[in-house]
């Protein structure tokens, strides 16, 4: 797993920010559980400014994810398997832009310093 450089906040203090991996509880609710999502983490290359969306049963073997890409199973569907896939689009990701203090943002907002953006999202569909 990726991790960018430490960018500086408006808050001053330098953050170091890596991907956005979500995971739904209808995947995995305990490291044990999340670990058996990628049973051969190795296997696994995710770039810091890329984003992870997983929900419901999964299972990824091999992954090289340079973007932002969601990976779907509805509830009571058995595990389903992505064998191989390879997603690289520079232009997809998850982009954090600095936000200056009195801007008149939301609290989480302010509090953070910055906003995050979502670009092209990609939903694999096998």
């Amino acid at each position: 797993v990726g991790a960018s450089a430490p960018r500086e906040y408006s808050a001053g203090i330098p953050v170091a920010l890596g991907p956005a991996i979500v995971v739904n509880p209808s995947t995995a609710v305990t490291f044990t559980e999340f670990a058996r999502t990628f049973p051969a983490a190795g296997a696994v290359k995710i770039s810091a400014k890329s984003c992870l969306l997983l929900s419901g049963r999964v299972s990824i073997a091999r992954l090289t994810l340079d973007g932002a890409l969601v990976l779907e199973n509805a509830a009571g569907n058995p595990p389903r398997a992505l064998a191989e896939h390879t997603f690289e689009d520079e232009d997809s990701g998850i982009f954090f832009t600095p936000v200056a203090e009195g801007e008149g943002h939301d609290a989480a907002t302010a509090m953070r310093g910055f906003e995050t953006e979502i670009r092209h999202m990609r939903n694999v569909d096998e």
